[in-house]
């Protein structure tokens, strides 16, 4: 004869209070990572949303190169505002190898919509340029940076 359930009881939990503590802090555990989740996207959408509001507010940047040639050590290039926000252009990238390599303007660089003028760089001589790039700061978008490129180069005219 077996007398372990009368002599010595069972000890332990119900499985009812057993399963209400794991609901509970199931429950518990869930409230803390949605919390956290929701501040995360919070922080998240107001960064993109910024940046759109940049991007819609800046569409209207047209930034285009006419002509751009080699001469004598200098890229002199005509640089045209086909839009309708002020920009300024900080620099001229050529690619040599796939390195780029940056020059800074020369003189006033500051154009208002449907202003055109040739703007000069002094570069090296000895770069061996397959393509460039002519970066431009908008004044009202400092965070866009618009870009127009050659992609060639035929020893002396860049193919824009």
């Amino acid at each position: 004869m077996s007398t372990t359930g009368v002599l010595c009881p069972r000890k332990g939990i119900s499985p009812l209070i057993a399963a209400v503590l794991l609901i509970a802090f199931t429950v518990s555990i869930a409230t803390v990572v949605a919390s956290w989740a929701q501040s995360f996207g919070e922080e998240r959408l107001g960064d993109a949303s910024d940046l759109m509001g940049q991007a819609v507010d800046c569409f209207n940047i047209n930034v285009d190169v006419q002509y751009a040639y080699l001469d004598d050590g200098q890229i002199k290039t005509l640089v045209w505002n086909g839009g309708t926000e002020n920009f300024t252009v900080v620099r001229f990238v050529v690619f040599e190898d796939g390195v780029p390599h940056g020059f800074e303007p020369d003189g006033e660089t500051t154009f208002r919509p449907g202003r055109h003028a040739e703007i000069v760089f002094d570069v090296d001589d000895d770069l061996d340029i397959e393509r460039a790039e002519l970066h431009v700061e908008p004044e009202r978008c400092p965070r866009i940076q618009p870009v127009d490129s050659c992609e060639g180069f035929d020893g002396e005219d860049f193919i824009c």
